[in-house]
C-alpha cells in the first residue's frame, strides 16, 4: 500500500497543478477584461450612466465568479504547498507555489477594498450621487488595478511552478 502513495501524490499534485493554474487564469482573466475594456470605456459614458453601468456590471456579477475562482486557486494552492513540502523540502516549484499562493491572497485582500465601494454605489439605486461616483471610482479603479496586476503575477507564479516541476 506504500508502495502506491508516491505515484498516488504525484497525480495528485498533477491535478491539483491543473485546477490551480486554470482557477488562477480564470481569476486573472476575469480581471484583465475587466481593466483593459470595461474601465477604460466608462469615462465615455455620461456620468450618470457610468454609475449605473458600474453598479450593474461591475458588483454582484463579476464578484461572484472572481470570489469562486480566488478561492479554488487559494486552497489548491495551499494543498499544494502541502504535498509538495511533504514530497520533497524546499524546492524552486515550492517557493514558485507559495509566491503565487501569497499574491492571490493579497489580490483577495485588496479586493474587500473594492466592496464597500460596490455596495455604496448600488444603494443609490437609479439616483447616483455623482459627486461622490467621481471619487469612488477612482479609488475602486486605483484598488481594482491593483488587484489585477497581482492576480497576473500569481498566474505566472503557478505556472512558473508547473514549468520547473516538469508538469507542463
Amino acid at each position: 500500500m506504500l508502495g502506491c502513495m508516491p505515484a498516488a501524490m504525484e497525480i495528485a499534485i498533477a491535478v491539483l497543478r491543473v485546477v490551480n493554474l486554470v482557477a488562477a487564469a480564470f481569476l486573472a482573466g476575469g480581471q484583465m477584461f475587466c481593466m483593459i475594456a470595461v474601465l477604460p470605456a466608462l469615462p465615455g459614458f455620461p456620468p450618470a450612466m457610468s454609475a449605473r453601468v458600474h453598479a450593474d456590471a461591475l458588483t454582484d456579477r463579476p464578484h461572484i465568479f472572481l470570489k469562486a475562482w480566488g478561492i479554488v486557486a487559494i486552497l489548491t494552492a495551499v494543498v499544494l504547498v502541502a504535498l509538495l513540502a511533504v514530497k520533497g523540502g524546499v524546492t524552486p516549484a515550492l517557493v514558485l507555489t507559495v509566491a503565487g499562493l501569497a499574491l492571490t491572497v493579497v489580490s483577495g485582500l485588496v479586493s474587500t477594498k473594492e466592496w464597500p465601494i460596490n455596495e455604496e454605489i448600488k444603494s443609490w439605486g437609479q439616483e447616483p450621487k455623482l459627486e461622490r461616483y467621481a471619487e469612488l471610482r477612482r479609488l475602486w479603479d486605483l484598488r481594482h488595478v491593483r488587484r489585477t496586476w497581482l492576480s497576473l503575477a500569481s498566474l505566472v507564479c503557478f505556472a512558473a511552478a508547473m514549468a520547473v516541476a516538469g508538469t507542463v
